[in-house]
Parts: C-alpha cells; structure tokens; sequence
C-alpha cells in the first residue's frame, strides 16, 4: 500500500520531532517550536517565533540529506533566488513539499 497521506500539521509535527530526536535542533529549538506551533493551525506560519524555529531546521538540513543523516552529501549548485525564505527553499528544493503543498 505504501505510505498513506496524513494530516500536514501532522508531518510537520513528525518533521520537528525527527529533526530534534536526531540531533539536528537543540533542545531549546525543539521547546521553542512546540510552544509556538500549532500545525493544525490555519495560520500556523503568523506566528514568527514559529516560523524562525522551523526556518532554522531547515537551515540545518540544508547542510545534510536529510533522507541519509549518517551518509555523505553532495549539494549541487541551486537555481532557487537566494532571496527566499529558508521554508520557501525548503518547497521548491525537495520532493518532500510533496506532503507539504497545502501550507
């Protein structure tokens, strides 16, 4: 069957979760976010305290594959205009968005 598509405030909690549990965010970032962010929001990126926290997982990621935590990555040169928010980037840069479209 494969993997189903659930709710996105659900991957996005699952994404915040994963980064965190992996090491990729602090402690203190993974607090932040899940005080600030409600996924299920309708307006979950208004909050900027929010939006910043999940930017700078991003960010990290941007320095690792993300799909291959433990392996070598080979980061080509980007087409995305560098003046794109991190979570604009993070869209148009990975399949994942996929399961993120509706934000």
């Amino acid at each position: 069957m494969g993997n189903p598509e659930t709710h996105d405030g659900y991957d996005w909690e699952g994404f915040v979760d994963y980064a965190w549990s992996h090491a990729i965010v602090s402690d203190e970032t993974h607090r932040i976010i899940k005080e600030n962010c409600n996924f299920s929001s309708d307006d979950t990126w208004g909050n900027q305290n929010c939006t910043e926290k999940v930017n700078e997982i991003l960010k990290q990621y941007k320095q690792i594959d993300m799909y291959s935590l433990y392996t070598p990555t080979c980061i080509e040169k980007s087409s995305i205009p560098a003046n794109k928010s991190e979570t604009e980037k993070f869209k148009y840069s990975t399949t994942v968005y996929s399961y993120f479209s509706n934000f």
